[in-house]
């Protein structure tokens, strides 16, 4: 274990700990990824059906809830916070806690079981010996409970008694929420003149107390289910905290319009702990389930070190530096055979205290970008290795000098797919140090971070060509000393265009006008076909509407560029919503240029058999849900391709006969592209039943459905937020004191009308419904009814064409 000193950049001594097994010389620098497929092995292929495919079991201890809970194996329990998430779900379930003696002493039953049991152990050690699980499959309340009673009804039946832990007024086990507090009232009175501004008030009572939730309703009657989330979480962990009504016009009038100013956060709740903004329930939900809001609001001082896997990086705000830590992570698979782990949490650490010699704008600033930063906490789908660099494909890697791949793996690394690359070149600069036949098939997606961001706040192309959601996606497969290689990749389309969002489900698109757009175009291209060879450009649009006027545009710019083979394939028109299979429509137009560009094969010696010529570059207007399919479709035919080769596959089988292991390839394409989605949608991939199951079920349908609200939700009032936290992050804007507060250039003032539009929209409707109630016993009410129905609809009209006005709007950087 080595120690890394940071009292050089800090005024406190604070130490970390890194667990590695590197010396100091050999430390490897940490590069992330945006996603990576663990693995899976096929126990055995060949002309005979397949067996199936065998995947790194989660847990050994983890059972399913129908079992009794003398069938389940028990496990002792961890030590650190890393070990209960590496080694327990945290799914929903049942656990029973046996002590050191293996006397059961309480049946428990929890949303999330590694978090129950962390705090357990926490709370009462001398009882937590070992510990047995049953996740329950889905965990309504009905399955939850019906779980731990079979469990309650075996223990009776077992001992005649129930756990000490489950007996009536036993509290051992179980929280007790605190005394219900009464909300604070800032003010004495809306008519009492202040003698101190209010923006002091609110920094004295976030200053004097540990933590503060500025919150939509009182502590007992939340008026928001954000708000309601926030103080069940709170009341969860047991924390003592202070609440305040930022509706509350007569006690705490002002305070809404004050605190967005104060904080420089533009919606409600909002939670301060130690006195600094923590961020809205988003993020306090996020802590919570990482186990951190413990730590963050205990009363005892703060643990002076920290066990940490790896430094990811550092940023300078206006106060100066942060070190990104790598606090918890998972290992998930392999990539040619060298471990490949997952990042489950992250840490920015401050490392000075300047904030105090800022003014208060520079405080307002900082607290906005600590915010941004806790979002980057939050990052889900990043990966990285120790000991070899992922970022590079097979192909590739093995065309490089002997020499090159000798250098440190911070110079190896393609940067396109480095997402801390910005953060880890301060460290490069200073050069700082820091202690039958199994088949393997690897799935594995790199997010270019030229165009990073959001989905309605980066699409298309910039100037120089790179475009938004740009990923490679490597198919490996390993068999007896044979890997093979197949590339894809995906990316907006490479134009200039946009698609604000404006409150409208589907916001229109607008192609820019410009005069170096065949530059970005040809520039797109030519870096393409230097890296990959020939390119055949797949464009699944629709060719009516909006994004036919894309197409049309895509279509006249690719006639210019003679030696990119351009195709469009309007993929609702051809496959509609369920006619997956007509896909091969599209797979007969290019078959014959796909197969040519091959694949890449080396042999079991070592030498290099077969190499691929070019690639396959797909895109709808999000590169989400119909590309997932289509490079779903074209990695099947490879495989199916790659398999005859090697002699495993005759000339007539394929993958899709072997239905077990069918399945299991088209799941894991699957969840590559729910990772992806997330990553830029904020949401599941659409139509991922399609990938899965051929073909679209009820229950896919509900979840398309769910998802794609979720989307409409996350565009419009959260996205701003995060592709601010984004730019910051991957060095596109950089923080200085010498130019102006980007809050100053880029308000967010128009949010604030967001609530009073709604209010104002909810009231005309109701006045409207009551007035149409009373038309019908009394003739004159028609009229009202009327006006009222007017006035509503003109307001819905004035909102609706002022939509941009009442969405999140990123601060930092324009679109291009």
């Amino acid at each position: 274990m080595a120690t890394i000193n940071l009292s050089p950049l800090s005024t406190s001594s604070s130490s970390l700990r890194m667990l590695s097994s590197y010396p100091t010389q050999n430390t490897p620098t940490l590069s992330f990824y945006s996603r990576f497929t663990p693995s899976i092995s096929f126990s055995s292929i060949s002309v005979r059906p397949l067996t199936s495919i065998k995947l790194k079991p989660r847990s050994l201890i983890i059972a399913s809830a129908v079992k009794n809970i003398s069938e389940i194996e028990s496990a002792p329990f961890p030590v650190t916070p890393e070990e209960f998430a590496a080694k327990f779900p945290s799914e929903a379930g049942v656990y029973a806690v046996f002590d050191q003696n293996d006397e059961l002493q309480f049946i428990g039953i929890s949303r999330n079981i590694a978090a129950s049991l962390f705090t357990h152990k926490k709370s009462v050690p001398e009882l937590c010996g070992s510990v047995k699980v049953g996740v329950v499959d889905e965990p309504d309340r009905a399955a939850l409970t019906q779980a731990w009673k079979s469990w309650m009804e075996e223990q009776i039946q077992t001992t005649g008694k129930v756990p000490p832990g489950n007996e009536t007024g036993n509290t051992t086990w179980t929280r007790q929420p605190a005394k219900k507090k009464p909300d604070l009232r800032l003010t004495p009175g809306r008519h009492v003149q202040l003698t101190v501004p209010l923006q002091e008030l609110i920094d004295k009572l976030v200053k004097e107390n540990k933590v503060v939730a500025f919150i939509k309703g009182s502590r007992s009657a939340p008026m928001c289910g954000f708000s309601q989330r926030v103080i069940a979480i709170l009341e969860s962990q047991g924390v003592d905290y202070e609440t305040l009504d930022v509706l509350d016009e007569e006690y705490n009038y002002g305070l809404r319009e004050t605190l967005k100013q104060y904080s420089n956060w533009p919606t409600f709740p909002q939670v301060f702990v130690n006195g600094e903004l923590v961020g809205g329930c988003d993020i306090l939900t996020s802590m919570y389930e990482k186990g951190e809001l413990a730590d963050a609001s205990s009363s005892e001082n703060p643990s002076k070190s920290l066990t940490i896997y790896g430094v990811a990086g550092i940023i300078r705000l206006l106060a100066g530096t942060y070190v990104l830590l790598i606090t918890s992570r998972k290992e998930v698979g392999s990539f040619l055979g060298f471990p490949v782990y997952r990042v489950e949490s992250m840490k920015f650490l401050a490392c000075n205290e300047a904030l105090r010699y800022s003014n208060s704008q520079e405080k307002r600033d900082e607290a906005y970008f600590v915010t941004l930063l806790r979002i980057v906490e939050a990052t889900p789908g990043l990966y990285y290795s120790y000991e070899t660099d992922i970022t590079l494909n097979l192909q590739r890697r093995c065309k490089l000098m002997e020499g090159w791949m000798s250098k440190p793996i911070w110079k190896q690394a393609d940067p396109r797919f480095v997402w801390n690359k910005q953060l880890l070149e301060e460290l490069i600069e200073f050069k700082l140090k820091l202690k039958d036949s199994p088949v393997t098939f690897t799935l594995i997606s790199r997010r270019c971070t030229r165009r990073l961001g959001t989905r309605m706040w980066r699409r298309g192309a910039n100037l120089d060509g790179d475009t938004a959601n740009f990923i490679e996606t490597e198919q490996l497969l390993e068999l007896e000393g044979f890997r093979c290689s197949l590339l894809q990749v995906r990316g907006s389309i490479p134009l200039l265009w946009e698609q604000i969002v404006d409150l409208s489900y589907k916001p229109r698109l607008r192609v820019i006008n410009h005069e170096q757009t065949p530059e970005v175009v040809e520039r797109h291209f030519h870096d393409l076909c230097q890296r990959y060879g020939e390119i055949i450009a797949v464009d699944l649009t629709d060719k009516n509407g909006d994004e036919g006027q894309l197409s049309a545009a895509y279509s006249a710019e690719m006639q210019k560029l003679p030696n990119v083979r351009y195709v469009s394939f309007d993929f609702h028109h051809v496959c509609g919503s369920s006619n997956f299979d007509n896909i091969h429509v599209l797979y007969d137009d290019i078959s014959e240029d796909f197969e040519k560009q091959g694949y890449f094969l080396i042999g079991s010696d070592g030498n290099i058999l077969e190499e691929q010529k070019g690639i396959i570059r797909s895109n709808c207007i999000d590169c989400l849900d119909r590309t997932n399919v289509t490079q779903s479709y074209l990695a099947q035919k490879s495989l199916d391709i790659q398999l005859r080769r090697i002699g495993v596959f005759s000339s007539t089988e394929s993958i899709s006969m072997f239905t077990e292991d069918y399945g299991k390839f088209r799941t894991l394409w699957a969840q590559q592209g729910d990772e992806i989605s997330l990553e830029y949608a904020g949401t599941h991939a659409l139509k991922g039943d399609l990938v899965r199951y051929g073909k679209q079920t009820v229950a896919g349908i509900i979840k398309d459905g769910m998802s794609a609200l979720s989307r409409y939700y996350l565009n419009n009032f959260h996205d701003g937020i995060r592709q601010d936290a984004l730019d910051l992050i991957s060095g596109r804007y950089t923080v200085s004191r010498h130019k102006p507060s980007p809050f100053q250039l880029n308000s967010f003032e128009t949010l604030s009308y967001l609530p009073v539009a709604s209010a104002l929209l909810l009231g005309g409707l109701t006045i409207t419904s009551v007035t149409i109630h009373q038309a019908g016993r009394n003739a004159q009410q028609y009229v009202t009814s009327v006006v009222w129905a007017g006035v509503t609809a003109g307001f819905v009209a004035l909102v609706k064409a002022n939509g941009r006005q009442f969405c999140s709007r990123p601060r930092l950087c324009g679109l291009l």
